[in-house]
């Protein structure tokens, strides 16, 4: 076999990094990860002499690279394609945006990760002697090869359950602060009605009233899912509005909006 080829890093929009070998429970034990373990959930793989190159399907991706390597890499990256839908039914285009780890599922985005930390978290965990590392999520690296001068990634989030929370309207709310040099400026949406009658469920940037995902007589057990690129829309010092509606409290009408800004 072939040793690992170097990463193309013009290929890469984002890449997570964490080495087991400098997160060694003991020190002293010079305890190795073995490449091999991981390959059970990935979806395609290339063996090297020294670890692994493949593919895996995690959370809103079903094309997340990853690598293992004998000496204690972990990696995870997506690549640099971004292309946005409005209100599908079936969300096929990609992006940064799928960063947010949960963005499609039907409750809040994890706090303090996203999908790459998530992945290089659930390869971890497929170590056989996971116990001799010691792994935090906030040990997990993060680097944006597209946009190498941006120095935050910024996630928010509202999710509405109107039946639960006994009300039809929720907000996410955000302010971009004058100096902001934004890179990246996206709002996700989905919808869910698991009802059995139709209802008006929708998730709304409300500068402009584009309707993310959903609509009126939205039918039933039904989604909708969308994405929309505002970074030449946003205002500064100005606080921008997303509505997650949801027509009656009498059923589970579920919206969810999300935000992802890359800045410096």
């Amino acid at each position: 076999m072939a040793t690992l080829p170097d990463l193309d890093t013009s290929q890469i929009g984002v890449i997570a990094f964490w080495n087991a070998h400098d997160h060694r429970v003991d020190p002293a034990s010079g305890a190795t990860i073995d490449p091999t373990d991981v390959l059970g959930v990935l979806k395609s793989y290339t063996l090297y002499d020294n670890g692994i190159d493949g593919t895996i399907d995690y959370g809103p991706r079903t094309d997340i690279n990853v690598r293992v390597k004998n000496d204690g890499w972990i990696i995870a990256w997506i690549d640099r394609e971004n292309t946005y839908q409005l209100n599908v039914d079936s969300y096929a285009a990609k992006g940064y945006y799928d960063l947010l780890y949960n963005w499609k599922a039907i409750s809040n985005i994890s706090a303090n990760t996203n999908t790459l930390i998530e992945v290089v978290n659930h390869l971890y965990n497929q170590l056989t002697n996971a116990a001799d590392f010691s792994f935090s999520k906030s040990d997990v690296g993060i680097y944006c090869y597209e946009y190498p001068s941006s120095v935050s990634t910024t996630f928010a989030d509202q999710y509405l359950d109107t039946y639960a929370e006994g009300k039809t309207t929720d907000y996410l709310k955000f302010t971009v602060t004058s100096g902001t040099k934004l890179y990246y400026a996206v709002l996700t949406g989905r919808v869910y009605n698991p009802s059995g009658a139709t209802y008006t469920i929708y998730v709304r940037y409300d500068r402009d009233g584009t309707i993310i995902a959903g609509g009126t007589n939205l039918a039933s057990y039904t989604s909708r899912y969308g994405t929309y690129d505002v970074i030449n829309v946003l205002p500064y010092n100005t606080e921008e509005t997303v509505t997650c509606y949801g027509q009656t409290t009498y059923s589970s009408l579920h919206s969810h909006g999300s935000m992802i800004l890359i800045w410096e």
